[in-house]
């Protein structure tokens, strides 16, 4: 079954998940989407074709596939396959005018790009609260699923929030602001999507 976890205009994210020896519907992404995987899970997919491949999903790995992909899937294994999906709807990116002085765009001392395309930079982050993270400021819109979950403080200019987030969470974070994101007590680790 597939939840809102949220929508907004830019996007939509799902957490979506595939029980053993239960496939979904033959259906059409419309739009191009980002995800990541929550479980180590086997799994199949059923093209139009009617060709048949056997997977397995491997915790954590991240990917962005393209808008118009029809496919079933079933999920095989007794782990389901869980997974948080980020649809990116084709509205166009605002435009954020930096004025603060520090260097635009996602940032983090342990973030990794997993992959990019014109529309998307998808990012790997650990947060570790023995790590000092610095501001930059959010040129972009930004979708964050949170793979291994903790509590997080968002600090925005001089006002912090904490948040308590779980596996399979996500959280929007509107571009045009000075940020960054901190572990505050367990490491966290996160998919940040960053749209174009």
């Amino acid at each position: 079954g597939a939840e809102l976890v949220l929508e907004n205009e830019r996007g939509a994210m799902w957490n979506v998940t595939f029980v053993q020896d239960v496939g979904s519907h033959w259906h059409k992404h419309l739009y191009e989407f980002a995800g990541v995987e929550l479980t180590t899970a086997s799994f199949s997919v059923t093209n139009p074709d009617g060709v048949t491949r056997v997977a397995v999903s491997e915790r954590g790995r991240m990917w962005i596939l393209p808008k118009g992909l029809t496919h079933m899937e079933r999920g095989l294994s007794p782990v389901g396959r869980n997974l948080l999906i980020v649809d990116v709807k084709d509205a166009p990116s605002p435009t954020y005018q930096n004025t603060t002085g520090l260097s635009e765009g996602f940032a983090s001392a342990h973030a990794t790009p997993a992959n990019e395309n014109p529309r998307i930079k998808q990012w790997d982050v650990t947060l570790s609260s023995d790590v000092q993270e610095t501001s930059t400021f959010y040129a972009r819109d930004c979708f964050v699923g949170v793979v291994d979950g903790g509590t997080l403080r968002i600090v925005e200019g001089t006002e912090a929030r904490t948040v308590s987030v779980k596996s399979g969470a996500g959280l929007f974070l509107r571009g045009g602001v000075a940020r960054r994101l901190e572990a505050v007590a367990e490491p966290l680790r996160l998919m940040v999507v960053e749209l174009k």
